[in-house]
Order: C-alpha cells, then sequence, then structure tokens
C-alpha cells in the first residue's frame, strides 16, 4: 500500500487514497484487532428452592423476597448486595439435600456447593466447586464396616451486622445469665454459682439474697428504671426469648449473651457446649444466636422429667464454637475449641419439581448464606463454543461466519480448575469439537502471578510473553473482574485495565467476559448502558454483545445494533447455546427429509421461498441445523476437511 500525503487533503483526493480491505474475524460482528464484550448474568440457572430462609442484617427472608439491591450475608459473614434474581423457575430436578445437624434444603441439580471432598480415609480433603447433581453421584464412601459421609460444606464465619444506633440496655451477659436463670416475672435470678452474683454487682447492681440460692437484683446504680422496668422495655418480662436488637449485636455483645445462657442453663460435654431448655422460643433463639457467631450447632427435643414426673419437652441446642463459649472457671476449664468447621451431608434425595429461583451476590467469591443454619452455597459455557468456532472447528457461531480461523488463548479466572475441566469434559462428551492444536488454556493457578492484576506492569508483560509466541487471532479473558485490582466503576481505573490488556495481547482480537449489574428481562434496551461498572468500558468495544436466556444482543461502534433469537440446551449440565430457527423448524425438518436433494445449496434452494428468507440465509440456518443436532442428540459429527487455518491478515 502506498504511503499517504501528509496535512489535508481535498474530498475527492481523500477518496481515492489507498484503503486497506475491511477485514471481519465473526463477518458484521468483530473486526480483526478488535476488542469486544460478553456479559450475562453470572451463574444463572443455579437455583434453590423460593422458601429457602436467607438471613439478612435485618432478620429472615425466604428466597422468593429476596431482590436486586437487597442486602444479604457473603459467605465470610460480610453483608453482601443482591446484584441480580431469575424469574421463578420451574419443572427442574430437584433434590432435597440433608445435613448432620437435620436441617434439609431444596437446590435443583446444577445448583453449586463449595464442598470439602475426601475421597478415602487416610488421603487428604479437598475443597472444590461442585454440583448438586455431582455430590449425588458420589454421596458417600466406604470406611471399613460402614459407610460415611464424602462431602461437607464449610460453616460461615460470625455474621457482621450494622453498628446499633442506641446502646444495649441491660449488659448482655446478665441479659443471658437472667434468661437461663432468672424468675420470668420478677427481678430474681437462681444460681449457686458465686461468679454470676459478682457479675451483677460488677454491672452496678444491687444484688441481695432472698433464700439459699436466689437472690433479688435492685436498684441500679447510675441507670434509669429497675430490672423489672428494663425487662418490659426489652418485652421479655414474662416472655422469655432474646429480643432481636440484642441477636444483631456486634459479635462480642453476642458472645456474652451466648456465655451467660451456657453459664446458667448450659453443660460441657467434651468438646460440645450443650443449652437445655423448656422454653421452645427461647431455645430457638439461642441457636439462632449460636448460628450467627459460626458455631456448628443442632437441634433436638428430649421428654423431660423430674423425680418421676413428665414436664412436658425439653430443648437441646448442641454448640461446637471456634471459641470458649463460657465464662464460668469450672466450665471454661478444659473446653476445647472446635477445628472441624463443616457441616457433612447425610443425604441427598430426587424430590418432586418445585418452583425454584437464583440470586447473584456482589462478592469476590460468589458465596451467600442460605438456610437456617446459614452455609454458603454459589452464583461460560457460550464463549468456549466461540472459541471453538475461532479455532476454525466451526465455520461460524450463533449464525456469525467465521472469516480468519486460527489459535485461540483462553483465560479462565473466575472458576476452579476442577469444575472448569468437567464442564470441557461435558461438552465434548456432547459433540462439541475442540482442537487440540488451536485452542489453548490458561486459568489462574497456570498463568503466572497469583493474584494476577493487569494494573501491575510487570503482570501485563508477563502476559504478553505468554500470548505473543503463539500467535493468537483471540484472546479470551474470562472475567473482567478477576483480571484488575482496580475500582470498577472509575474510568482511570478501566481504560488502564483495557489498555494493558489490549497491549498484552496485541495483534488478536480481545474477548472480555463479563458480568451484567442486573436482570435483564428479554426485552431490548440499551445494552451499551447496561453493562456494570464505568461506561469506558463498553465505550471503548468495537463489539458488545448481552447474552440472555433467549436472545443474543449485539451493538458496538463497529458494527450495526441487533440481536438473534438463541435457545439454551441443558446437556447433563453442560449448557449448549445456539440460534432458535422459531416457527420454521418444520420447512427445514422437511427439506432435510428430502431424498432428492443431494446437497445443502439444493436443500437451500427449496428451503428460501419457505421461510422467505435468501438462499444464502437459507444455507446458513441449515449449517446451523444440522450443527446444533449432532451437539444435542450427542452423535458423531460428519467428516469434515482437515483443519487449515487462514493466516491472520
Amino acid at each position: 500500500m502506498e504511503p499517504s500525503p501528509a496535512g489535508f487533503v481535498s474530498v475527492s483526493d481523500y477518496l481515492r487514497l489507498p484503503r486497506s480491505p475491511e477485514t471481519w474475524l465473526l463477518k458484521d460482528l468483530l473486526p480483526t484487532g478488535g476488542v469486544a464484550l460478553m456479559y450475562s448474568p453470572p451463574k444463572v440457572g443455579k437455583a434453590l428452592h423460593v422458601e429457602t430462609p436467607i438471613p439478612t442484617p435485618s432478620g429472615w427472608t425466604t428466597m422468593a423476597d429476596v431482590h436486586p439491591g437487597h442486602v444479604i450475608f457473603g459467605s465470610q459473614g460480610q453483608p453482601v448486595t443482591v446484584l441480580a434474581e431469575s424469574d421463578v423457575l420451574v419443572g427442574r430436578s430437584c433434590f432435597t439435600i440433608t445435613f448432620d445437624d437435620g436441617n434439609t434444603m431444596v437446590t435443583d441439580a446444577h445448583h453449586e456447593w463449595f464442598a470439602r471432598h475426601k475421597t478415602n480415609k487416610k488421603g487428604p480433603a479437598s475443597r472444590q466447586i461442585v454440583t448438586t447433581g455431582q455430590m449425588a453421584q458420589h454421596l458417600s464412601i466406604s470406611d471399613r464396616a460402614y459407610q460415611r459421609s464424602n462431602w461437607a460444606i464449610p460453616l460461615p464465619q460470625a455474621l457482621t451486622f450494622p453498628p446499633l444506633t442506641d446502646s444495649l440496655p441491660i449488659d448482655p451477659y446478665l441479659l443471658g445469665t437472667w434468661l437461663g436463670d432468672g424468675t420470668s416475672r420478677a427481678n430474681t435470678i437462681t444460681t449457686a454459682d458465686p461468679e454470676i452474683v459478682e457479675a451483677w454487682r460488677r454491672g452496678g447492681w444491687t444484688v441481695t439474697q432472698s433464700t439459699h440460692y436466689t437472690y433479688r437484683v435492685t436498684h441500679p446504680r447510675g441507670r434509669v428504671g429497675s430490672l423489672t422496668v428494663l425487662l418490659k422495655t426489652l418485652n421479655v418480662f414474662g416472655n422469655k426469648h432474646i429480643p432481636s436488637t440484642y441477636l444483631r449485636a456486634p459479635v462480642e455483645d453476642r458472645q456474652a449473651l451466648l456465655a451467660g445462657l451456657l453459664d446458667t442453663d448450659g453443660c460441657k460435654e467434651g468438646h460440645v457446649a450443650v443449652f437445655y431448655n423448656t422454653n421452645r422460643q427461647l431455645a430457638e433463639h439461642a441457636y439462632e444466636l449460636a448460628v450467627s457467631l459460626g458455631a456448628k450447632v443442632a437441634f433436638r427435643s428430649k421428654r423431660a422429667s423430674l423425680h418421676g414426673r413428665d414436664m412436658g419437652l425439653c430443648y437441646i441446642v448442641r454448640i461446637r464454637p471456634d471459641f470458649v463459649p463460657f465464662r464460668l472457671p469450672r466450665k471454661a476449664a478444659g473446653f476445647i475449641i472446635n477445628q472441624e468447621r463443616y457441616h457433612s451431608i447425610t443425604a441427598i434425595d430426587r424430590v418432586p419439581p418445585v418452583a425454584m429461583k437464583c440470586i447473584v451476590v456482589d462478592a469476590p467469591d460468589h458465596l451467600f448464606l442460605a438456610g437456617r443454619n446459614c452455609l454458603p452455597t454459589h452464583n461460560s459455557a457460550a464463549a468456549i463454543q466461540l472459541a471453538a468456532s475461532l479455532s476454525g472447528e466451526y465455520r461460524d457461531w450463533m449464525g456469525f461466519q467465521v472469516c480468519y480461523p486460527g489459535r485461540v488463548l483462553y483465560l479462565q479466572l473466575d472458576t476452579p480448575r476442577t469444575t472448569w475441566a468437567d464442564r470441557f469434559v461435558k461438552l465434548k462428551a456432547h459433540g462439541l469439537r475442540l482442537n487440540d492444536d488451536f485452542i489453548k488454556l490458561a486459568d489462574k493457578d497456570s498463568v503466572g502471578p497469583c493474584p494476577f492484576d493487569i494494573l501491575q506492569p510487570m503482570h501485563a508483560k508477563h502476559l504478553q510473553a505468554l500470548v505473543t509466541p503463539l500467535k493468537p487471532v483471540a484472546v479470551i479473558i474470562d472475567t473482567l473482574r478477576e483480571i484488575h485490582s482496580g475500582d470498577e466503576d472509575s474510568s482511570t481505573a478501566m481504560r488502564n485495565v483495557i489498555t494493558n490488556l489490549v497491549g498484552a495481547t496485541h495483534p488478536a482480537a480481545l474477548i472480555i467476559i463479563s458480568h451484567d449489574r442486573k436482570s435483564h428481562p428479554d426485552v431490548e434496551k440499551d445494552i451499551m448502558s447496561d453493562h456494570r461498572g464505568s461506561s469506558y468500558v463498553v465505550g471503548r468495544m468495537d463489539a458488545v454483545m448481552r447474552l440472555t436466556k433467549s436472545r443474543l444482543w449485539y451493538s458496538g461502534r463497529s458494527i450495526e445494533e441487533g440481536s438473534i433469537r438463541i435457545k439454551k440446551q441443558d446437556c447433563d449440565g453442560a449448557l449448549l447455546w445456539m440460534p432458535d430457527e422459531g416457527d420454521i423448524a418444520p420447512h427445514i425438518e422437511q427439506v432435510l427429509a428430502n431424498t432428492s436433494l443431494k446437497t445443502r445449496r439444493d436443500k437451500a434452494r427449496v428451503l428460501a421461498p419457505l421461510i422467505q428468507k435468501s438462499e444464502e440465509a437459507a444455507n446458513s440456518i441449515l449449517r446451523r441445523w444440522v450443527s446444533g443436532m449432532h451437539l444435542v442428540e450427542g452423535t458423531p459429527s460428519p467428516p469434515e476437511p482437515a483443519h487449515q487455518p487462514v493466516t491472520h491478515p
């Protein structure tokens, strides 16, 4: 090409200047060397029953009542914001999971868990993300004469509630001792431990002995109101329970409250603290209190008797915390802190389909707490299919023609290797062709520095050194959030992220996978402003693609805005995406069944007038249709010419 003259020229002269031929990596979607963004709600399809209890900073709710913008708890006990929700899902394969504390939870087969896995008695346990369906296949292992649970879910950390606006009217430890050994309708306590009496006196109360073990608490120094008035203010006078303000107090106050309950109505059984009470409401609140502190807790009941007389049901809360839950020296001495911070799964049973729902939370590990025992539960296949197409295994992707196939690099930073590898195994088993020579994979454990941060100059140079020798036509980054440490809402930070990524992968096309900020129904809207974070990200893209449940929307500075209908085929946990031909399916099947039409071009010539499309469009539809049939049915694909990648222009 001749060099262009310097400076400004007339319109006529400008139109005569030499121009590079227009080149597309994906025809009418992504130019060669371009930058594209593909985004969608993360972890769509991992569903829980709509009646699943969900803890929140303001109390309990259910999965059905959780919506974007609501605050729930992440796996570390910290508040997290709900970013997206799905529609209510019906007709899915459902399982009831039973834990060793007796609690149950209903999930779908594809719901993901961060679970502890032990394959044999002597071997080390591993932690990995698995689905409910995967755990059901290998629920237990043989351990000599009995079967032992194979899976366990880690306990959460202590929940962090927002700071209280007012101070607690009664010291948490003292309230706990009154709830345990106090008279329900009096300002008296019954105890044989002088340490508890002294604790009340140190708290500024006057304590006088009424009988051998009964003490009256009166006349608080420096306080407004008597103990009876304060108990009535908390609505516990004659109604023993733990007030909500105490259940959501800071961690140290909740630990003190639990110590008061256990010092009076509790005992030590080896490494377990046990709380006994005939008041079901108080026992349930003690259970919730202990769970909020990150303890392993179990709730039981049995008949209670005194001197041979039936006293009704006694409720038992067995607590295994990672701290000493007693203050009395005689109980605290020798207590063994819990080191096994897991709930084992004892059964997984298939149940009839029920209404399900998915949510997405703004947490680095995508986990949120669910169920009364507050267990952490979790939050690309289209990108894998895109990599297969760009490598030359298929002539198009979602109907967009692949013009220059070649080597594709896929950097996965969002999913653990075990789950990621399992996804590839399932996709290959159902017919997706993946060429080992032209698709190269890396994850956060193999790419180099961990955690990888493209904003670090040395990390960017390291990525460039890995990419350049392979001469790819495209590099896929999954996901944007995991490759940098910057603020997603900062235009400056995101400009540096995109600039460094482009510099490290040039001249290959860069395809970035990301997540939407909210759920998106299948209606048309501005996809250039719907992506999470700074608007610079979408503004820099040559192509922006938003993947919904039934449409692929696309726009960008290099292409016309549009959309195509797509459908999702679930193949044993591996999701395959393909164009949805809708009402033209009967015409396609009719043409394919016509044995007198020998070639696909002949079939396209007959199909075109039936579906009111051009012959070229009909040919493309037939090609996609046949390819989709092979993928869904898992049948061997027809032989194709040997892989001949075209040199990148």
